[in-house]
């Protein structure tokens, strides 16, 4: 993950996954058992239920419309706040830009 920064929304992340091993939590994939392929751009949100602490990953056009706006609103309109956004390349940035400020999802799992 990218580098602390002190206005950086602490509880979310966008970035490769390192690994096939993850499934993603968007309900569709989650009832076929589909995992996030190893370099797809994901999108993790920071879990924590009693002691446990954990990431809920989901492929990034799993997002839902609900999650995008509440993306928007943490990073106050200010995508440097999103953890991991400056670690992506130009095609990916251009995505979460789409989703988050066009309001356009691809629902292809890459």
């Amino acid at each position: 993950m990218s580098a602390f920064h002190p206005y950086r929304v602490a509880n979310t992340v966008v970035e490769y996954a390192p690994s096939g091993r993850a499934g993603c939590k968007a309900t569709e994939c989650k009832k076929q058992g589909i995992k996030i392929d190893k370099g797809a751009l994901r999108h993790g949100t920071f879990l924590e239920i009693q002691e446990h602490q954990s990431w809920a990953w989901k492929h990034w056009g799993c997002v839902t419309p609900v999650q995008i706006a509440n993306l928007k609103k943490d990073i106050d309109e200010n995508l440097e706040y999103l953890d991991g956004y400056e670690d992506l390349n130009d095609d990916d940035k251009a995505k979460i830009r789409q989703g988050i400020f066009e309001h356009i999802m691809s629902k292809q799992q890459s």
